[in-house]
């Protein structure tokens, strides 16, 4: 196989292995930004409270990334935004080039 033609074969995995990790990023963000919400108010370490807020719920834009934003109140009334997005993924291959043990009693 020549090096032109494992890099074609590459980035064919690459791309087919993209979105079928990528496809559950919206329902994990979902779930994070509930469980973001649901975080008490904690007190910092000079004594200052904050609570978390909501800002805008999980969103698909147009590149196809996935965000979602959240507001922190502090006590003194200043705000913090944060956003949260999926950067990246990986693909375990693992599993899929596993060697699979015998089935059946050792025979020679």
């Amino acid at each position: 196989m020549t090096k032109r033609t494992q890099a074609a074969r590459i980035q064919e995995l690459v791309n087919s292995s993209r979105g079928e990790v990528t496809k559950y990023a919206g329902e994990v963000l979902a779930e994070l930004y509930q469980g973001i919400l649901k975080l008490p108010p904690v007190t910092l370490a000079d004594g200052t409270t904050a609570r978390v807020e909501a800002y805008y719920p999980p969103q698909l834009d147009e590149d196809g990334q996935h965000h979602c934003g959240i507001d922190v109140r502090l006590s003194s009334g200043d705000l913090l935004e944060f956003t949260v997005r999926n950067t990246g993924w990986e693909r375990s291959f693992v599993k899929q080039y596993a060697q699979t043990p015998p089935t059946g009693p050792n025979t020679r």
